[in-house]
């Protein structure tokens, strides 16, 4: 039978990749550090993220280099998982202005 603890230590396996992900978006937003996607991530959910972190931080003041990192992050993440790069600018073209 499993125990709570069990229970509790599966549940953040589970949570580490999407956890991973929050980590490096805001070392973008706090310091404008960028960290490569790696072949562990949920890229789908990676691309997902950085989408959403750059259209919520685009309301913000910002420093110019954290759009240009979530762009580079979300282009690694689009071409690692196999998908087209060009599709992956529209998303960020909205949000610029």
């Amino acid at each position: 039978m499993r125990t709570p603890q069990d229970l509790e230590a599966n549940e953040q396996l589970d949570n580490a990749s999407e956890e991973r992900i929050f980590q490096i978006l805001d070392n973008i937003v706090e310091t404008g550090k960028y960290t490569e996607p790696d072949m562990f991530m949920d890229l789908d959910l990676a691309n997902e993220l950085v989408v959403n972190t750059s259209t919520f931080t685009s309301q913000l003041s910002l420093k110019n280099l954290k759009p240009i990192c979530f762009e580079t992050f979300s282009l690694s993440t689009n071409i690692k998982a196999g998908g087209d790069p060009a599709s992956t600018s529209g998303h960020h073209a909205s949000t610029n202005g």
